[in-house]
């Protein structure tokens, strides 16, 4: 029949058109989503903009992207197509343990790199609950969930979930390809997130440094003012009592005052506990080590000392082991800090 010919014909030109339609809402989409992921900066954004683009290239009108912690929380989070009450609900909850992951991801239900988990199964939604609505007109029914879990590079360690339901092609269980065009999705902004992941480490990195720096620094400067202290201390007791002291030491007939002699070794032992020990003690030390108990003392680590005087850590072991030596400390059960304290 040449009507009901050109009628089917007129049918798949309108398909035809429809797909090229599809087609170059998925391209737009896409070179929307990856525009976006440029200029993204954070993961949030990152995974709210993926979600998006599910959505404008026609692939799912719900889902959610979750990326959790070493210890199952959610640490970021994306959406499209849920209400405010399935975004709390959402944030309440914790990732799939092992043996959930392991069931959701049993070859049965595998579809590319993605997992239809069907109503059968019997978890409401699984993670998290986006299903679609009992009132749908979809043929995926309420509890139907397309899974496409987000693992560490190297070794396999899961981080995150994307999860969607409500396709705008009516198939149940998807085709491959239209898992496909999700799963490119995921691996674009996948790669954005660690891209950010890793300038944010390395930004926390450098800030640490900085702190632990300015740390050392201060340490230093405490360190220096205390030699300062030290060094006037010692410059007022000679001036005000040990040359007082010396200058009338000998009579004139040459015999030693034996008053002033006495009141010499008095102002000797004097010297040594108006300065907190630290004469004596530099008596005993080398310069360096006196440098390294003064920031011993003032709270620093081997590791802070090593790298606020440019040597190496086990350098800086040994010299506390020589200090301990020195100072009397070897195999007695005394923490040297305290110790340089008490001094």
């Amino acid at each position: 029949d040449p009507e009901t010919g050109a009628y089917r014909g007129s049918l798949k030109m309108i398909a035809d058109i429809n797909d090229r339609k599809k087609a170059e809402n998925r391209e737009k989409a896409r070179f929307t989503l990856l525009n976006k992921l440029r200029i993204a900066k954070t993961i949030d954004e990152c995974l709210q903009f993926g979600c998006r683009a599910l959505h404008d290239s026609n692939l799912f009108k719900r889902a959610a992207f979750i990326f959790y912690d070493a210890e199952g929380n959610i640490i970021n989070f994306g959406h499209v197509g849920l209400d405010k009450n399935e975004i709390n609900n959402i944030r309440k909850g914790k990732a799939p343990n092992h043996d959930l992951l392991n069931n959701l991801t049993q070859s049965k239900y595998c579809i590319s790199k993605s997992y239809f988990i069907p109503k059968d199964y019997g978890l409401n939604g699984v993670f998290p609950d986006i299903s679609i609505s009992k009132n749908s007109n979809s043929p995926w029914k309420h509890g139907d969930v397309l899974i496409t879990p987000v693992f560490q590079r190297g070794d396999d360690k899961f981080y995150g979930l994307l999860s969607v339901t409500s396709p705008f092609m009516p198939q149940r269980p998807p085709s491959p390809d239209y898992a496909q065009r999700l799963e490119e999705i995921v691996d674009m902004i996948s790669i954005r997130a660690r891209e950010i992941w890793h300038t944010e480490t390395l930004a926390q990195e450098r800030q640490a440094l900085t702190e632990k720096n300015t740390a050392l620094r201060e340490i230093m400067s405490v360190v220096e003012a205390e030699k300062m202290e030290i060094r006037q201390q010692i410059a007022g007791m000679i001036d005000q009592v040990l040359k007082p002291a010396v200058n009338r030491l000998v009579r004139r007939d040459g015999t030693v005052n034996k008053t002033y002699f006495e009141l010499l070794k008095y102002n000797l032992d004097e010297l040594t506990a108006a300065t907190g020990g630290a004469l004596h003690m530099s008596s005993k030390l080398s310069p360096r080590e006196m440098e390294i108990c003064a920031m011993i003392k003032n709270g620093a680590s081997s590791k802070d000392i090593a790298e606020a005087l440019d040597i190496a850590l086990v350098t800086v072991q040994k010299h506390r082991e020589v200090i301990r030596k020195k100072l009397g400390l070897t195999n007695k059960n005394i923490n040297l800090t305290t110790h340089l304290r008490n001094i």
